[in-house]
């Protein structure tokens, strides 16, 4: 229940928001053209028992981006991957990984 009302909320928000910077756009075009835009982090284990996280976001097209740009909404730029300290890659539930420190 609380997701469904959190997913109302973000569709109200950017439906007021669409009215104010791109009145054309409905929020489910904005969600078509957002699902394009995928997010993965590399987990890569080294030779110290470290392991080397590098997230990655793949390149908005240029129609997306122009989107991104009426909206005035900013992806998070990539940072610098450094080494983490140990962990282990732990397979959650919902087919997911996370990591815990040891």
């Amino acid at each position: 229940m609380l997701i469904a009302f959190l997913a109302y909320c973000l569709q109200v928000t950017l439906k007021n928001r669409l009215m104010i910077h791109a009145s054309g756009l409905t929020p489910a075009s904005v969600f078509e053209k957002m699902a394009t835009i995928q997010m993965v982090e590399v987990w890569i284990p080294m030779l110290d028992g470290r392991w080397l996280m590098l997230p990655r976001y793949t390149q908005p097209s240029k129609d997306v981006q122009a989107m991104l740009n009426k909206l005035d909404i900013t992806l998070l730029r990539r940072r610098v991957s450094q080494p983490l300290q140990r962990r282990s890659p732990i397979l959650r539930d919902d087919g997911m990984w996370r990591c815990n420190i040891k």
